[in-house]
This record gives structure tokens, C-alpha cells and sequence, in this order.
């Protein structure tokens, strides 16, 4: 029996500015209104302002939250 390759999945470190473009443009397809489109952008300004754009959505914690 031949042994099958394991596909390696590399995870980009996610910041909370990557984070805002990869669930924005999802909730744009799942069709969500603007309304809820815009409590989406002002809940990542809230981190951004909270934790500045660098921070890795990997390294909060639960107190961060």
C-alpha cells in the first residue's frame, strides 16, 4: 500500500486588519445587510484602536476579550 502525501496547511498570522477583509467579504456573500456590514467594520476599529493593527487575532486571550 502506497502512503499518501500529508497535504501541509500553512496558517498566515492573522491581524485584526486581515481578520476585517476575510470576514467582511464573507458576510458580504452570505448577504448581510449594510447595517450589519457596518457593526462588523466598527467592532474591528474597536480592536484596532483597543490593540493597534499589529496584533495577531492568535495572540488575544481571554481577558483581551
Amino acid at each position: 500500500m502506497a502512503k499518501k502525501k500529508r497535504k501541509m496547511q500553512v496558517q498566515e498570522a492573522l491581524s485584526i486588519e486581515k481578520a476585517r477583509e476575510v470576514v467582511t467579504r464573507i458576510k458580504q456573500l452570505e448577504g448581510l445587510s449594510k447595517h450589519t456590514l457596518e457593526n462588523y467594520h466598527n467592532l474591528f476599529n474597536d480592536l484596532e484602536s483597543r490593540f493597534s493593527k499589529r496584533k495577531l487575532v492568535s495572540n488575544f486571550t481571554i481577558e483581551d476579550v
